[in-house]
């Protein structure tokens, strides 16, 4: 069966993916997620632990000099109790 890009998984880049929550919802669309990033080191903790075979990347995203070759990259927003940006 393929998905919606014509083929049987889309490669995928998972930016600001904290814990992971994106990762169950891109995989269940026919996404394959290639790599993940977070700079928050509690969530890049939880991420290891469920999906330990996944590339994770903690640390700020500009200073990522590659990227693996991917069809898709998917971000996530803030989660607002979280975020160190902005006012609280």
């Amino acid at each position: 069966m393929t998905n919606g890009f014509g083929m049987d998984s889309a490669r995928t880049i998972s930016l600001f993916s904290g814990c992971g929550g994106m990762y169950i919802g891109a995989e269940r669309s026919g996404a394959e997620i290639v790599m993940a990033n977070d700079n928050m080191p509690e969530a890049a903790v939880t991420y290891r632990q469920n999906w330990p075979d996944t590339e994770f990347v903690e640390g700020d995203v500009a200073d990522i000099e590659n990227f693996p070759a991917a069809d898709l990259v998917i971000g996530g927003y803030p989660c607002q109790s979280f975020t160190l940006g902005g006012r609280r």
